[in-house]
């Protein structure tokens, strides 16, 4: 009778790995998010230069040399900002000179604040709820794939429209499935037309808000400028 091959050491069931596994699920997860690459971190610049761009707005760091010259001085806030690698990447394709001066903050309801993290460096990260946490005074507020898992959208807008400082800029980018790939897509917003007729009707006090559908996905992109 041919002799069975006995399995890899690592494909054999080793139940007492698996419990350790799941008692220190909190720190595996923190050191996977960890392990990150230079993709991710450009991927997430690009996202916010097409956010912007179908806006129709100048690129991003066109529009924070626009407030820097105005003020000398800029605050950068980014809605559901993951690790920051967005704010990060915007950070570095500015002046160096300019970096004393400019804020670049990110709120997520990830632990992001969690300092195992290795946050970037130059970028202050808070963990907390959209809705719950107070904004900071900012000149530029953006948020991208965050606002659809919300849920109080209307809110969250009157919300950053206020933290805005006068002259400032907010593009928030609401998704309306929950995933970017079809198959696993889930719907957060039932009714696109809906909301974008109720956003659109929302008053600001001393901002204007416009609200679009994007060009090359089924989400909205609105745009609040204070005066």
């Amino acid at each position: 009778m041919k002799k069975q091959r006995k399995l890899p050491r690592s494909l054999r069931k080793q139940p007492n790995k698996v419990r350790i596994k799941r008692r220190n699920r909190t720190g595996k997860a923190l050191r996977s998010i960890r392990s990150d690459s230079g993709f991710y971190r450009e991927r997430g610049y690009f996202a916010v230069m097409s956010l912007f761009l179908e806006a129709g707005l100048r690129s991003p760091t066109d529009v924070i040399e626009k407030v820097f010259q105005r003020k000398g001085s800029c605050r950068i806030l980014e809605l559901g900002s993951g690790q920051g690698f967005a704010l990060s990447e915007l950070r570095g394709k500015l002046p160096q000179d300019w970096l004393p001066k400019i804020v670049f903050e990110g709120i997520d309801i990830l632990p992001v604040s969690d300092k195992r993290l290795n946050p970037p460096k130059g970028v202050l990260l808070h963990s907390g709820n959209i809705l719950a946490r107070p904004f900071p005074k900012s000149d530029i507020i953006f948020s991208i794939w965050a606002l659809g898992y919300v849920g109080n959208i209307g809110f969250t807008v009157r919300k950053t429209s206020d933290a805005l400082n006068s002259g400032g800029i907010a593009v928030l980018h609401i998704n309306r499935h929950s995933s970017t790939h079809l198959n696993d897509a889930k719907p957060l917003v039932q009714d696109l037309k809906k909301l974008a007729s109720n956003l659109s009707r929302i008053k600001l006090k001393d901002a204007g808000i416009q609200v679009n559908k994007a060009l090359r996905s089924d989400n909205l992109i609105v745009v609040i400028r204070k005066e």
